[in-house]
């Protein structure tokens, strides 16, 4: 998945391998069911500028883009998916570009019965549902490590770091 426009030429996200276990019958209709997707050693490239970053600039395009209807059926209304289990592994964020990137462990991630309640969710919702739920991940990783290097770290810097991850905390709070 390619970074936002101001942002590196390098992709934001990588995936290594996915595997989807669809429900076949329920190609025939208009609520797509999927049993599971496995996402095997994604990389997350994480960019950020003074209180900004590609990641947060990426959900928040996912974010304004979520409620349109995405893929429809001939008749014109909205393909619904319904993700039963979506498990995460092997995942890396890279911080920062070029050589002086640090390269730090994902933990992995299981989401849960995305769309159920809602009898199905739109592709967007879909994209941007996952993609929230990743990001948080990727959010919880830097910051802890942001709190090891802080501690060598001029204040200034460590503060102006605080900022930009506070920022994009905040994406994901009251947001369901």
């Amino acid at each position: 998945m390619g970074n936002p426009p101001g942002w590196s030429d390098n992709p934001a996200l990588a995936f290594g391998k996915i595997q989807v276990e669809v429900a076949p019958t329920s190609f025939l209709g208009d609520h797509i069911v999927v049993r599971d997707v496995e996402i095997d050693a994604p990389v997350f490239n994480y960019e950020t500028r003074m209180l900004s970053s590609n990641i947060g600039d990426l959900l928040n395009h996912l974010a304004g883009n979520s409620t349109g209807a995405g893929a429809v059926t001939s008749s014109g209304q909205p393909i619904r998916f319904e993700v039963k289990r979506l498990r995460l592994s092997g995942g890396k964020v890279r911080l920062g570009v070029g050589p002086e990137a640090v390269v730090l462990p994902m933990p992995p991630l299981e989401i849960d019965d995305l769309g159920t309640s809602e009898g199905g969710i739109t592709a967007n919702q879909l994209a941007f549902a996952v993609m929230r739920r990743m990001t948080a991940s990727v959010v919880t990783t830097t910051t802890a490590a942001m709190g090891h290097v802080g501690a060598t770290m001029g204040s200034a810097a460590a503060e102006n770091a605080k900022k930009a991850l506070d920022r994009l905390k905040g994406l994901f709070e009251n947001k369901n």
